[in-house]
């Protein structure tokens, strides 16, 4: 089978031997099911302590088997268009939500 290119719900499948080319775009619904899988498993993690204190992003693609380390440290956009950054909503979520020391 050739190469997928996935895309946000699903994935395009090219499909050989036809002239000209030709690609069928098929529902990739697992992937919605898996983020929410993965979600569940770092709030429990999270509430049990086991959380790292960096923020990782794991990469994963569908089609094809797992990288040995999908998890991935991750920074900040250096280009401050994260909701992160923006310091009405880093004032409003500490104010909510305190750091307990």
């Amino acid at each position: 089978m050739g190469q997928w290119h996935v895309q946000l719900g699903g994935g395009l499948i090219p499909l050989g031997g036809h002239r000209p080319a030709a690609e069928l775009h098929v529902p990739l619904a697992h992937q919605s099911a898996l983020a929410g899988v993965l979600l569940a498993a770092r709030l429990i993690r999270r509430a049990l302590g086991l959380a790292p204190d960096t923020t990782e992003v794991m990469r994963l693609d569908v089609g094809h088997d797992p990288a040995p380390f999908p998890m991935q440290p991750a920074g900040k956009d250096p280009r401050g268009i994260c909701m992160c950054q923006d310091p009405t909503f880093t004032d409003t979520y500490n104010t909510l939500w305190p750091v307990e020391r």
